[in-house]
């Protein structure tokens, strides 16, 4: 089949609607669905993807966004998710064509737009930007055994809904795409056939954070870039920053989970950021020694890519779903143990020698995970199936 049509359907602007750009470059994409029109985006704007092409929702946008905030607890918020999904979904089915050789949808937000496309013949790709729900809330539960009373779980009905949603569209899927080991891993012990899963590392503009870092002198600067909460494993980090307030100096850096709040928590070596512009972001980096990611559960975090650009070490769990090779750009401890997160935070500050080892490859690294490379391996992967 000559120049196959790809419909790309988001809820959201992850990662600056990279899959549409992806498409696009090479004439491929026949139409965007999402909520906010992405027009005014610099990546979009520079990608020169047509408004004709684009059709967005935002009233839809508004109503998701005023909902989220309404809600008043992990039931409320999840059963926002799963009802605005479903419009959004069933909204987007709508928008099928003719034209489209191919539709592309994302997790939990994909299920009527491919029950539409299977009834036309048409291939679907579901990308799974997450570990499954099942396996999230596994995480959030163990979590929630450690530290009592930070986030509520999650009810049990309605973590059986959104698995079923899941469940769905596996199975209405023509190709499942993973963006790292954790979430391949968690998709066949869900059980998804593994010959259906294709594993695509997201991209960056590595030239943004390659920001010369002056010689380190003293303490050592330790930042974390994500959302304080539990998945996040903020938990961990504050326990971790305790035991080390003698020789290292913390950054958390993005926004707060409902119900976490800066003034809870008194550590003389840990300041709190919040939600900060992305040139921000790079600065914190610019700033750190190392990167400190102990998540629970993730797809793959981009700030762990960043802060390989930036030439930080990583210390992060294998839940994180980062690129790193232990021992060569950073250390891999597991979500809980802040004893191996203190060890090797020593360690980082006591051998400058073996610091500066992880920050170089670290560097070399994330030069294979440029957009360019992403952008190409996701067309081929999603074309072979046209």
């Amino acid at each position: 089949m000559t120049n196959p049509r790809v419909f790309v359907a988001q809820l959201g602007a992850r990662r600056n609607h990279a899959v549409a750009v992806a498409f696009h470059q090479e004439g491929l994409l026949s139409r965007l669905v999402t909520d906010l029109c992405p027009v005014m985006s610099a990546r979009v704007r520079s990608a020169g993807i047509p408004r004709s092409l684009i059709k967005c929702y935002p009233q839809l946008a508004v109503r998701y966004a005023l909902a989220r905030r309404r809600a008043v607890d992990a039931d409320a918020l999840f059963s926002v998710y799963l009802r605005y999904s479903s419009e959004f979904a069933r909204r987007s089915a709508g928008y099928l064509s003719g034209r489209e050789q191919v539709v592309y949808g994302l997790n939990t937000a994909a299920k009527e737009l491919f029950e539409a496309a299977n009834r036309r013949g048409l291939p679907t790709v579901l990308e799974q930007t997450i570990a499954p729900f099942v396996v999230e809330q596994y995480w959030v539960r163990e979590a929630l055994k450690r530290y009592p009373g930070t986030e509520q779980p999650v009810s049990e009905s309605l973590v059986a809904k959104m698995a079923e949603r899941e469940r769905t569209e596996w199975e209405l899927a023509s190709l499942v795409l993973s963006p790292s080991s954790f979430v391949t891993d968690a998709l066949v012990d869900a059980g998804v056939d593994r010959s259906k899963i294709k594993s695509i590392p997201y991209g960056l503009n590595a030239k943004l954070f390659d920001k010369v870092k002056p010689p380190s002198q003293g303490r050592l600067r330790v930042v974390t870039v994500g959302s304080v909460g539990l998945r996040k494993g903020t938990p961990v980090v504050l326990d971790t920053a305790e035991r080390c307030k003698d020789f290292a100096d913390f950054r958390l850096v993005g926004p707060f989970s409902p119900g976490w709040e800066a003034d809870r928590f008194q550590a003389r070596n840990v300041e709190f950021f919040g939600k900060v512009e992305a040139r921000s972001v790079q600065e914190h980096l610019a700033w750190a020694d190392v990167f400190f990611l102990p998540s629970i559960c993730e797809g793959s975090a981009q700030s762990s890519l960043e802060a390989l650009a930036a030439g930080l070490p990583l210390l992060v769990s294998p839940n994180v779903g980062s690129v790193l090779t232990h021992g060569r750009e950073g250390i891999l401890v597991d979500p809980f143990d802040v004893d191996g997160n203190v060890k090797a935070l020593n360690t980082l500050a006591d051998d400058v020698s073996y610091r500066n080892s992880l920050s170089s490859a670290a560097k070399m690294t994330a030069q294979h995970y440029s957009q360019e490379n992403y952008a190409a391996h996701l067309r081929a992967t999603v074309l072979a199936i046209s």
